[in-house]
């Protein structure tokens, strides 16, 4: 068992040495953050903590005895290794065990929709499990606070562009965003499209035709009744 109150906030970050990982465990080192380091590559991941000065565990997310040493201690996890689909779920179950919060950082909606699968065990254990966290939990509560910020909204057309490249990991999670299908909330529902047709926005440079796109937050439905609260 954890230790239930503990004062020393101790993060932990797994899939550390991915493209990603690194530029979190870098930001967290400069904010001063306590943290650990965790992933499947001993060599990689014991020079990163070496560079950083903090310790590492190696282990792959399989392996029980692996989750739960370096999750001992721990307040928090933060799961950056995708494709999250063979991570995450591993990765909640062992939050879940030793009462450890979760975080990760996927948009693939199969993900979200785990963690709300295992909402009354994550409450049982007093965690929260927080998919997307960062870019794609905060698209959809500003999305709420445009709407709430007009009188008697009807509908509201949101675009979002992504000009980054792609690492591994990313590209194999956006096949599992892509496989998913087109999917959208209709009346509350999670409706699947045969097709759909491309819209244009304008990000500054004239018009570009947008895809639709099922990213995590449409695992939520969206209560119309907050718009006017």
């Amino acid at each position: 068992m954890l230790k239930e109150n503990n004062e020393d906030k101790v993060l932990l970050i797994y899939g550390a040495t991915g493209y990603t990982g690194r530029l979190i465990c870098q930001e967290a080192a400069r904010r001063g953050l306590t943290f650990e380091i965790a992933g499947r590559n001993p060599h990689e991941v014991a020079a990163l903590a070496k560079e950083l000065n903090v310790p590492y565990h190696v282990f792959s997310v399989d392996d029980e005895f692996g989750w739960s040493k370096s999750l001992l201690g721990k307040t928090t996890l933060l799961n950056v290794a995708g494709p999250f689909s063979e991570t995450a779920e591993q990765a909640m179950n062992a939050c879940i065990k030793y009462k450890v919060h979760y975080t990760d950082i996927t948009a693939e909606v199969g993900i979200y929709r785990l963690a709300e699968s295992k909402d009354e065990a994550a409450k049982n254990a007093g965690i929260m499990l927080l998919s997307g966290a960062g870019l794609f939990v905060s698209y959809d509560p500003l999305v709420l606070h445009t709407a709430k910020r007009v009188a008697d909204p009807v509908a509201l057309r949101v675009g979002f562009k992504y000009s980054g490249g792609f690492t591994p990991g990313s590209v194999a999670s956006s096949a599992n965003i892509i496989n998913a299908g087109l999917l959208v909330r209709r009346d509350g529902e999670l409706v699947q499209l045969n097709e759909a047709l491309p819209r244009a926005f304008d990000f500054g440079s004239g018009p570009e035709d947008c895809l639709p796109t099922p990213l995590g937050a449409l695992s939520f439905p969206i209560n119309r009744q907050e718009l006017k609260t």
